[in-house]
């Protein structure tokens, strides 16, 4: 499968937050130009911090994530899925891009098919902490369990079916 670009989509300089620029999640990061007034993009993307360099979007890379389509871009769907290894191995964050972005139409049919394949985190619009967990039935007591192990509310962790 061939890889895809950004485009025009800068949903990830918005939703991160960039440790080496001092940009908080949910505000666009201080190096980047306005779409409307100046074209959009990265004023010092050339140089641009090792955290922006290093980042993948799952959009980008369809052999990780077959779930997503060519229409699936996270500024049209208000979802930036990426890959994160953690405390239950490979996942997937889901953050919002707009408020709500996670719970209607083919971002919520998105969430479902990949939760079904792996846990996947919901990071709600706004918000740097989990929302929900959504993860295949055989994970469920696992990740519960360790939801209780760190104080966390062990009914944030829903089962996915395969669809």
């Amino acid at each position: 499968m061939e890889g895809r670009s950004c485009g025009q989509c800068e949903a990830c300089c918005f939703v991160m937050g960039i440790f080496e620029t001092e940009s908080a999640p949910f505000q666009f990061c201080k190096y980047q130009l306005s779409l409307h007034d100046m074209g959009g993009g990265c004023i010092g993307y050339a140089n641009r911090p090792s955290e922006c360099r290093n980042y993948r979007c799952g959009f980008l890379d369809p052999e990780e994530w077959p779930e997503l389509s060519g229409g699936d871009q996270p500024d049209f769907r208000g979802i930036v899925f990426d890959h994160q290894e953690g405390d239950f191995g490979p996942t997937c964050s889901a953050r919002e891009v707009w408020p709500g972005a996670s719970l209607v139409g083919r971002a919520r049919e998105l969430i479902k098919q990949i939760g079904a394949r792996i846990p996947i985190y919901v990071v709600p619009y706004g918000s740097w902490k989990v929302g929900r967990t959504f993860c295949p039935p055989h994970r469920v007591d696992e990740i519960r369990a360790l939801y209780i192990l760190k104080g966390q509310d062990p009914d944030l962790c829903t089962a996915i079916e395969a669809t």
